[in-house]
C-alpha cells in the first residue's frame, strides 16, 4: 500500500477535532428545530438552513487554514464553484443531511494529495 502523504496525515489528525466542532454547530440547531428554523431557498431552489451556512463556513475556515492552496468547492458557496481548480488538488465539501434534522458535512477528496 502506498504511504500517506504529509496532507492527507495532517487532515487525518485535524478533522475529528473539526467534526466535533461541527456536530456541536448542528446540534445546537437541531435542538432549536421548529422555534426559530429559518430555511431559506436557494437560487436553484434547493432549502438551506443556518446551520447549513455555519457549518460550512467553520469547515472552509479550517481547510483554507490548514491548507491555503488547495481550493474548496461546497454546495453552500456558488462562488467556489467558478474558482479554477487547474491544479492536482481540491478540497470538496458535500452536505449529508437535508434541511430540518442536523446539518453534517463530508470532505471529499482525491485519491492523491500533495
Amino acid at each position: 500500500m502506498k504511504p500517506l502523504s504529509s496532507t492527507a496525515r495532517k487532515l487525518l489528525e485535524t478533522a475529528p477535532a473539526w467534526m466535533v466542532e461541527a456536530s456541536a454547530i448542528a446540534m445546537r440547531h437541531y435542538e432549536m428545530v421548529g422555534e426559530a428554523t429559518e430555511v431559506m431557498i436557494k437560487d436553484d431552489n434547493s432549502p438551506l438552513t443556518r446551520a447549513d451556512l455555519e457549518v460550512d463556513d467553520l469547515i472552509v475556515r479550517l481547510l483554507s487554514q490548514q491548507f491555503d492552496k488547495v481550493p474548496v468547492v461546497t454546495e453552500e458557496r456558488a462562488a467556489s464553484h467558478a474558482q479554477s481548480l487547474s491544479g492536482a488538488h481540491s478540497f470538496w465539501l458535500i452536505p449529508l443531511t437535508g434541511p430540518g434534522s442536523s446539518s453534517a458535512s463530508a470532505v471529499s477528496l482525491p485519491s492523491t494529495l500533495p
